[in-house]
């Protein structure tokens, strides 16, 4: 019975030691990977992770030199959001480690088959030439957590891809900051629904850039996606293509990418963006710079909620195809296109057809001069508009957008310049939550730019509000800013309608002091006295330090009725010298005497005396030939009769 027992209790031992062992074996800490490090390879140091798991985070620290081999990374056991698994150069520097494959292959240089919380990063993936296709990254079936940045990836192949799936489903796959060169550098395409992507920071070269199919949750930002043809009559070559997106629903964002997608005319015709088939809701596509030739520029179909904001994009010459839009959206609800600049060199083309509670305002379009075609071709419903107004005539869309010319530093750089920074046709209207441009820098929270730069030079005062109330023969005017830049003060003009309203209408009637800049909203009234029965018109006339200026016109016609009863006013000012302005008005048609007399009762002057038509009326009285002292003013209109004092002081 002893020895029983203490067979039991040896195999117990026996179990905690293997337990032990079994825990020790499992990969935790940093390791080296190289011909003196703890790894003499790479796929050593991966299978090792795969057999034996790992307990807590895991760094592989590839020594400088170059790895000619195909690694095939399955899941692997205990690797967790926490417990991650990093392949990484040991220096920091992509440069130093070169992962390759000289032969030709039709798998992957890094193959992930359902591998979990993994991250490559500062390391440089290269395939040689080859007849047959190249992957450097092929993803296949569920795969979580992968981040691949700081890397340069280079497939030289006709047939290549940076970064594939196979077949995949991810979640959360993190490809950012990398520098990729390949046929198609991200393809993403497949069945099965991936979700919370995001390609950030890229710079992305060659012919095909990113094209993805059903994942949820997109972010595709701050990219750099330089792409073109090489030769269109070569089979094998795709033609150009920035980003593609099909059936990618709950929410996308593609922001700040500068995207320049060379194709050629006719033959091989490039697109900048294009999402199609797309269940958004509250999706953005904003702060893109899209240059493209053929093809398409920002073209959205069969989707919802897309709301395009603050891109610049432009066209290069492409007279060969009339039917390639800078912005076409076609059966899409709830989307809008606003503050957005869009044209090019040989066309300007907007395309609507069959959308749902669509919204398209505050756009600049770029009339194009380079060729046969109209300026603008704004197409909705199958029908063609040469011009914004008419389009706003016939759709009631963008009752707020122009043709304006744009100038840009390049045809591929479509940051402002020359006259088009400082440009008041430019002025969008802001949209809450977006903050700042392309480049990070902060947009006016009143007077943005339109497109995807916010220029350096602040968008001049832009009124609030602007209004009038009339008083009797008095017309208080009132307006309000919400900013102001430099603004030196206000000219007030005034016109009276006599049918012919012209520049020379208009004369100047007093000035009211601004706030310089301000952050701040101001008001600012003044008031036009003594005005005789009519209809007026009133303007402001903002003026700034250097002189610029600018008009904003009252939206409203003032009209001085006629009074209800006689009266005379006290003078205005009192006491006077020499000059003092007597009001009265006339309820009637019949003579009118206005006199002036000294205290004593002696009459010293007439001013009027004649028949008057109902009105308001005012007449200046100058005493300058007369001593200070006390006077008396008297009206006589019919039966009514007033007089009233008033004081010269010299």
């Amino acid at each position: 019975m002893k020895n029983f027992y203490k067979l039991k209790i040896l195999l117990f031992l026996i179990f905690l030691i293997l337990s032990a062992d079994s825990s020790n074996a499992q990969l935790n800490g940093s390791y080296t990977v190289g011909l003196s490090g703890d790894y003499p390879t790479i796929s050593s140091a991966a299978n090792d992770a795969v057999s034996s798991g790992v307990n807590g985070v895991v760094v592989f620290n590839i020594l400088a030199g170059n790895y000619n081999e195909r690694v095939f990374i399955d899941s692997i056991p205990g690797a967790s959001a926490i417990n991650t698994v990093t392949f990484q150069s040991q220096s920091g520097n992509q440069n130093d480690v070169v992962w390759y494959e000289s032969v030709d292959f039709t798998t992957a240089l890094v193959t992930l088959n359902k591998t979990d919380h993994i991250k490559f990063r500062n390391i440089t993936f290269s395939n040689g030439a080859s007849a047959v296709q190249q992957y450097a990254f092929k993803i296949q079936f569920d795969c979580e957590g992968i981040s691949i940045s700081n890397s340069s990836i280079t497939c030289l192949s006709r047939e290549s891809y940076g970064i594939f799936y196979d077949n995949a489903s991810t979640k959360n796959l993190v490809i950012e900051e990398n520098s990729i060169n390949a046929r198609t550098a991200i393809d993403l395409t497949g069945a099965t629904v991936s979700t919370g992507t995001k390609i950030i920071r890229n710079n992305i070269s060659r012919y095909e850039g990113i094209l993805i199919s059903n994942n949820d949750s997109l972010q595709i930002e701050e990219n750099t996606i330089n792409v073109g043809y090489l030769d269109p009559q070569a089979p094998g070559y795709p033609n150009a293509k920035g980003i593609i997106l099909q059936n990618c629903n709950v929410y996308l964002k593609i922001s700040k990418n500068k995207i320049n997608s060379v194709g050629l005319p006719r033959y091989a015709q490039s697109k900048g963006v294009e999402i199609t088939n797309s269940n958004c809701q509250n999706s953005l596509v904003v702060n893109n710079f899209i240059d493209y030739t053929g093809g398409g520029g920002l073209l959205v179909s069969g989707s919802n909620s897309i709301f395009i904001y603050y891109n610049s994009i432009h066209t290069g010459e492409d007279q060969y195809n009339f039917n390639t839009p800078n912005i076409g959206l076609t059966s899409c609800t709830n989307c809008i296109v606003k503050n957005n600049i869009a044209g090019g060199t040989d066309l300007t083309r907007i395309n609507y057809a069959s959308n749902t509670s669509l919204i398209s305002d505050f756009n600049a379009f770029i009339p194009q001069g380079g060729s046969f075609l109209p300026p603008v071709i704004l197409g909705y419903n199958g029908n063609e508009y040469y011009s914004v107004e008419d389009l706003n005539t016939a759709t009631g869309l963008d009752s707020n957008s122009i043709e304006t010319p744009v100038t840009f530093v390049s045809n591929i750089n479509l940051h402002l310049a020359g006259a088009s920074i400082g440009d008041e046709d430019l002025i969008a209207m802001p949209v809450a939550g977006i903050t700042d441009d392309i480049d990070g820098n902060p947009r006016s929270p009143f007077f943005p730019y339109k497109g995807a730069d916010e220029a350096d030079i602040v968008l001049p005062v832009e009124l609030n509000s602007f209004s009038s109330l009339v008083n009797g023969s008095d017309v208080l005017l009132n307006w309000s800013t919400a900013s102001e830049l430099n603004n030196s003060g206000f000219d007030i003009e005034r016109a009276i309608d006599n049918g012919q309203l012209t520049t020379d209408s208009w004369s100047k009637i007093g000035n009211v002091n601004g706030n310089g800049t301000s952050t701040s909203g101001h008001s600012y009234f003044f008031t036009d006295r003594n005005l005789v029965s009519g209809k007026y018109f009133y303007r402001l006339k903002q003026i700034d330090f250097n002189g610029n200026f600018e008009y904003y016109n009252l939206g409203n016609e003032v009209v001085i009725g006629i009074p209800v009863e006689f009266f005379l006013s006290q003078n205005y000012p009192n006491p006077f010298n020499p000059n003092t302005n007597l009001e009265y008005g006339i309820s009637e048609l019949g003579l009118v005497t206005l006199k002036i007399y000294d205290i004593s009762g002696k009459e010293v002057m007439t001013l009027v005396n004649e028949q008057k038509v109902p009105g308001y009326y005012s007449v200046s009285f100058n005493g300058a030939n007369l001593s200070s002292g006390i006077y008396f003013y008297s009206i006589k209109a019919g039966d009514f009769i007033s007089t009233k004092k008033m004081t010269l002081i010299k």
